[in-house]
Order: C-alpha cells, then structure tokens, then sequence
C-alpha cells in the first residue's frame, strides 16, 4: 500500500511542473531588527513602552525610513519567502521578499507600538529587487540594505550618484 501511494504522490508532484516550498523568513540582506524589540518586561535590548526613540537609533543604527515629524520610524531587510522547485529540469530558484520593522513613538519619543510590513516576490518576479514596504507618509532616508545590494558604490562621489530619488532631504 505504501509504494503505490508512494509513486502515486511523487508522479503528481512531477506533473505540476513547479512547486513552492515555503521557508522561515531568513535575513538575505540586511538584519531583523524585529527580533531586538520585544514587550515592556522583555530581556530583549528594546522594550515597548520603555525604550525611547534616541536608544532605538543607538542600537538599530540610522532609520532606512522616518515620518515628517520623527514619531515613525522603520528598519527594512530582505528574506529567503521559499524555493521554487522545477522537478523535471532538476532545477529551482529562491523566492525573496523584504519585510519592515515599523515603530511609532509618542510625543515625548517612547516606543508605544511595532508592526512587521510584508512584502512578498512571486512566481514571475522573485527577488526583491523593487520591491519596498515603504509606508506612505514616510520618507526614505538612502541608508537601507536593498539598495545597496543593487548600485554597490565605492566611494562618496559614486555613493550620492547611485542612490535612487525616493524624496531624500
């Protein structure tokens, strides 16, 4: 019994020509800045209701995005989603996606909330190459990994000519 449904599963399996097999989201480029924020009474190095917005800058480095008036502030990094599996050309590909620490401070800048932002590639477009979680009421600031990754730089001259216009100061 075992073999037939065996062989039966593995037939269907070539037959579909493609499949995607899922992974835990694995930084690519870049780092998980969710996994430094935790709840208020956490071990983690920021805590919800506790840390303020000049810690959070000290330990995640300079905001790849921030709001006009400094209260919103996100970290992006890119991610492995999952393998695309071809099994009759024996052959795959990685599916990328970037994610989106977002964090939001009250007026006098402690951390009140965090939200992770998806975004996923697909079947036909599967780096992350373009794509972005960029809140709409946020500016980005030139400094996160993606970019990068895509208009590697040497030098200062070459860094202000490669970075992309997104609404910089």
């Amino acid at each position: 019994m075992l073999a037939p449904a065996v062989l039966l599963a593995v037939g269907v399996w070539l037959l579909a020509g493609c499949v995607f097999i899922p992974t835990s989201d694995k930084p690519i480029r870049g780092s998980d800045a969710a996994r430094e924020v935790g709840a208020e009474k956490s071990s983690r190095p920021i805590g919800l209701h506790r840390a303020t917005r000049d810690e959070v800058i000290r330990l995640l480095g300079a905001p790849h995005y921030e709001s006009a008036d400094q209260t919103r502030i996100a970290y992006e990094w890119a991610v492995s989603d999952g393998v695309w599996v071809f099994p009759l050309c024996f052959t795959g590909y990685r599916q990328e996606g970037v994610r989106a620490l977002l964090l939001t401070f009250d007026e006098a800048g402690v951390l009140r909330t965090s939200e992770v932002l998806r975004a996923n590639g697909n079947f036909i477009h599967p780096e992350a190459a373009g794509l972005h979680v960029e809140p709409s009421d946020m500016q980005w600031r030139g400094t996160h990994a993606l970019s990068a990754r895509r208009q590697p730089t040497t030098g200062p001259a070459d860094r202000a000519a490669s970075q992309p216009s997104r609404g910089a100061p």
